[in-house]
């Protein structure tokens, strides 16, 4: 069993993950690298090299303009390039395996199954927590428990078996606007209006049934001039990207808990960051209805989608690593090909805004303000299922792993919990 510690130090975070298969990167420049991980050193570092140790000259007018990063970004961003090819290459090996060990009729007929599986969910439990909205749910990468932030500044821990009550994260009365988890479960981030972001530290004790209550984040990350949205931390761990109203992402390394990186590029507030399965690339979204996609491999935006007619206020990649799903106050969900680079599908998925849009291999769900969380398949993009259990809009909602929960958020002050039934 987990509990919370504002003790202990972040610096004992693991550099490398458990193995896990994240989705592919287009943007890898051939197969033979993808083939053969040890090609990165010689591919990437001299590039890498050039930015970190260019000498600051007069600008032509016609030369693009850019500042110099850290070595410490540098640093990050050779340890990225390793960590995701390598990933890429796991990923096209099990891919490889799956296709010969399966069926086309068998894996049609799986699907079937997912589908008349997710018809069937229906509202299973519901937990009222605060006097204040619910503006973010967010469950463990272990499935053990869930997230919810509160616009009274607090952050509620729930059993994910049954939404009891484990836990308090009580903060400082700033409304809470993202939530994310550290891939082992054991690092929760927090962010705040006040443009702070607060991260929690677990560790596993037998004889702790419960989760304990701390006033505060044992640490606290500031730079931000303006409020915090969503927060995204990358698959690998260590690093964490947060959106911002001040027009900014930002890139943090939590292990020494300092600013990376600085990014502008958005006309109005970003809301969402998120990174690409793979970890190698990231997208933003927010208020200017605009998709940036930035390699962090190397520092640049790479594509703009641009198609909504409203502000972004959620996104999600497929595991595949090349499809991307973003939520829009148009009521549109639209799925984006970073193969093509250009828009692949639009969902008219509600009436009303989107507020959250999470992805599964096979499933899709929305949350909206039209009081309602949609199922759809993502094998055509099809709804399966309109989940009613909210009286007031549907601020967030988040699925685990295995697909055998949704949560959901909203206005009308709860948390609620739908399974199959």
């Amino acid at each position: 069993m987990q509990n919370f510690s504002r003790n202990q130090s972040l610096s004992r975070i693991p550099r490398e993950p458990n193995e896990r298969i994240m989705g592919d990167s287009v943007y890898d420049e051939n197969k033979q690298e993808v083939s053969n991980a040890t090609t990165i050193d010689h591919y990437y570092e001299p590039k890498l090299s050039s930015y970190a140790n260019s000498s600051i000259e007069e600008p032509d007018e016609n030369d693009e303009f850019y500042t110099p990063g850290s070595e410490n970004l540098y640093h990050c961003r050779m340890r990225i390039a390793k960590w995701s090819l390598r990933q890429t290459s796991r990923m096209h090996n099990d891919f490889r395996t799956f296709v010969k060990n399966n069926r086309l009729e068998d894996i049609l007929m799986e699907k079937r199954k997912v589908s008349d599986l997710y018809s069937t969910f229906r509202l299973h439990d519901s937990q009222s927590l605060t006097a204040r909205c619910i503006s973010i749910v967010r469950v463990s990468p272990d499935e053990a428990v869930v997230a919810a932030g509160s616009w009274d500044g607090n952050t509620y821990i729930l059993s994910s078996q049954d939404l009891s009550l484990r836990g308090v994260l009580y903060g400082n009365n700033k409304k809470i606007g993202g939530i994310d988890w550290y891939y082992d479960s054991r690092i929760i981030a927090t962010s705040q209006s006040d443009g702070t972001i607060s991260l929690f530290q677990c560790s596993t004790e037998a004889d702790t049934q419960n989760f304990e209550t701390y006033e505060s984040g044992s640490s606290k990350l500031q730079g931000h001039k303006g409020r915090v949205a969503r927060l995204s931390f990358h698959p690998m761990g260590r690093y964490l990207a947060s959106a911002s109203f001040d027009l900014t992402w930002r890139y943090w390394d939590v292990e020494t808990q300092q600013q990376l990186l600085l990014q502008e590029g958005h006309t109005k507030p970003v809301f969402t960051v998120e990174h690409q399965p793979n970890g190698s690339l990231i997208s933003s979204a927010g208020l200017d209805g605009i998709v940036k996609i930035w390699d962090l491999r190397l520092g640049k935006c790479i594509s703009n989608l641009e198609g909504h007619m409203g502000s972004i206020y959620g996104s999600s990649w497929r595991y595949n690593g090349y499809e991307l799903a973003t939520a829009s106050s148009d009521g549109c969900i639209k799925i984006w090909d970073m193969r093509m680079q250009k828009q692949k599908v639009s969902i008219p998925a509600h009436s009303k805004l989107v507020s959250d849009v999470r992805l599964l291999d096979n499933i899709m769900i929305s949350s909206s303000y039209d009081n309602t969380i949609n199922v759809f398949s993502n094998d055509n993009w099809v709804k399966i299922k309109t989940i009613k259990g909210h009286t007031d809009k549907v601020m967030s909602c988040d699925i685990t792993k295995s697909g055998k929960s949704i949560f959901s958020s909203g206005w009308d002050r709860t948390i609620k919990l739908y399974r199959a039934a």
